[in-house]
């Protein structure tokens, strides 16, 4: 049983039966994307290994692909894993590219706050707009010369990606020219990553649970088992697997001009809206209590999140409602993720 407000922080101490949590705790025991991040990282390198072997790597990731929509790729023989804490696409990343944990690495989602300037950082506008954040990105163990990313021509991944890694990147200009991208790709290279970000593009609109979400995967899915066997014949050993699920949102709540908030904190909150990183001299239940919200402090949040690169405390709202203090168009979305539910955390991992 989980007692997830932290005594050393002074919140409640009073353990509530939670069956979120407790699944979640549960959970930290299995397989998750670091461990598939350090295989990856040592097969190349000519470490020891559990779940990927290969002395060339494809990793194919589908970005919002989470276990509860899996069924309708029809691919076989794949397995049930987690991805990491927070469920934030570039935390994800820096994670896969760095096979370090979140906790570790310190990008916690697309908002980060950056220490040194003493302001909080919004990662993806700043990519978009073609600036280069000031932010102390960790050390990938790719090899620049060894390595190719496929990603879309719109959207922020080219830069993105050029950010963490300075890796080499094509680009394709739809899903119908991408295969034949991929394949142009592969000569000569240890590691490629071949991204789709179809799935999590409509399950934000349209929700995951969502008639168009399913034709998605079933089309997408199409695009990557070819990708697998190109993959394949070309001697590499493949990954496919993705960032993470996502739930149904059912209310999207405006905190920005609540002042209680902004009075019991001592930086603008950074994260995302389903996980607020909340730095304060403050204790901040109650000051969240009349949202229905985990709150996890420092201890609890440097064990979800695999390390102490972590700020005072998570605030993770419950169910399927998001806590947005950064107005944007995410307010509309009906689909998201970042938090801790089984729907966002769970993932597919399949290897060939």
């Amino acid at each position: 049983m989980s007692q997830y407000q932290d005594n050393n922080n002074n919140l409640n101490k009073e353990k509530i039966k939670d069956e979120e949590i407790d699944e979640f705790e549960r959970s930290l025991n299995s397989t998750s994307l670091v461990d598939v991040a350090r295989d990856i990282k040592n097969s190349l390198h000519g470490g020891e290994t559990k779940i990927v072997n290969g002395d060339k790597i494809l990793l194919i990731l589908t970005d919002g692909l989470g276990w509860n929509v899996f069924h309708e790729t029809g691919l076989q023989e794949c397995q049930k894993i987690r991805s990491v804490f927070p469920t934030i696409t570039v935390t994800v990343m820096t994670t896969l590219l760095t096979a370090k944990s979140p906790g570790e690495h310190g990008i916690l989602g697309w908002k980060v706050y950056d220490k040194r300037r003493g302001k909080v950082v919004d990662l993806l506008s700043a990519i978009r707009n073609g600036e280069t954040p000031e932010i102390s990105m960790p050390p990938s163990y790719l090899r620049g010369e060894e390595s190719v990313f496929i990603t879309p021509l719109s959207g922020s991944s080219k830069r993105l990606f050029s950010t963490l890694v300075g890796a080499h990147v094509r680009n394709y200009f739809t899903p119908y020219d991408s295969l034949s991208v991929l394949r142009q790709s592969l000569p000569e290279k240890r590691f490629a990553f071949f991204y789709l970000p179809y799935v999590d593009t409509v399950s934000h609109h349209y929700g995951p649970s969502s008639p168009e979400t399913a034709e998605t995967v079933r089309e997408v899915s199409k695009i990557a088992k070819k990708a697998m066997e190109i993959g394949k014949s070309n001697g590499f050993t493949v990954v496919l697997t993705s960032d993470h699920g996502q739930i149904d949102v059912e209310k999207n709540v405006d905190i920005s001009r609540d002042q209680e908030i902004l009075d019991n904190i001592e930086v603008p909150p950074f994260g995302d809206s389903r996980n607020l990183m909340i730095i304060s001299r403050h204790d901040v239940s109650e000051t969240f209590k009349k949202y229905e919200t985990y709150i996890f402090g420092k201890e609890t949040l440097s064990k979800y999140a695999g390390g102490n690169r972590v700020p005072d405390y998570a605030v993770v709202p419950k169910g399927r409602t998001t806590l947005n203090y950064w107005i944007d168009d995410s307010m509309d979305y009906k689909g998201n993720h970042g938090g801790i539910s089984k729907d966002e955390m769970e993932i597919p991992l399949c290897v060939t």
